[in-house]
């Protein structure tokens, strides 16, 4: 039997419909909604797989880096480059996952490296 493994765009799709089904049952949560494959303009990767909308203030976004159930969400490639993408457009925050794990880490934190910023698995 081979084993099935989740494709990145099908993990993608499925997390951002339950992402937007949580924002509309929880108004207290201050995001409005999440897009994919969002132009992010740095340098050679572009785009974010996704960007999380606050409600209060659009200048501020969470950047989303996903990948297959083959990666680590705590890959140093991934967390990098995402990191990079997060710092360059200035967004707080930053979130890396796969279908097995979903990792926030915080963009901005003087004198830590990428691991010491990560505050949730």
């Amino acid at each position: 039997m081979t084993e099935i493994t989740a494709n990145e765009r099908t993990f993608q799709g499925i997390l951002w419909n339950k992402i937007n089904e949580l924002l509309k049952e929880e108004k207290e949560i201050s995001f409005s909604h999440i897009l994919q494959e969002q132009n992010v303009g740095v340098e050679d990767a572009r785009f974010s797989d996704g960007l999380l909308y606050s409600e209060k203030d659009t200048s501020k976004k969470v950047l989303f880096e996903l990948k297959d159930t083959n990666w680590d969400a705590t890959d140093e490639r991934l967390v990098f480059d995402a990191s990079v993408k997060a710092f360059n457009r200035g967004f707080e925050y930053f979130v890396t996952g796969t279908p097995r794990q979903i990792v926030i880490y915080r963009t901005f934190k003087e004198n830590t490296t990428l691991n010491e910023r990560k505050l949730k698995i």
